[in-house]
């Protein structure tokens, strides 16, 4: 299983519990360090914990684009730029 640490600024993974875990308490040592005039308005979005889902690519196609121009002006900004279909999902991520 991977982990994830946030500092209120950055995203981190991690390998380990422990890693995560003392990331996140490093951010909040930074934190305390700079509240000499008042808590940084980040501090409460630090945290960690363990990664269950992450954003794969499950499907990719290639698909036929007509050359844009050889198209007619209104149809030439209606086809995508792009010859590649691609989608993705949020997957359990495996142990």
């Amino acid at each position: 299983m991977r982990f994830f640490s946030f500092d209120g600024e950055i995203f981190d993974t991690h390998a380990t519990e422990e890693q995560a875990r003392e990331a996140a308490a490093a951010a909040l040592a930074d934190a305390q360090d700079r509240a000499g005039d008042g808590w940084p308005e980040w501090v409460g979005n630090i945290c960690w914990g363990p990664i269950t889902e992450r954003v794969v690519l499950t499907r990719e196609v290639g698909r036929d684009v007509p050359d844009r121009e050889e198209q007619p002006l209104h149809v030439r900004s209606t086809l995508a730029r792009f010859d590649i279909y691609q989608e993705y999902e949020l997957l359990p991520v495996k142990p």
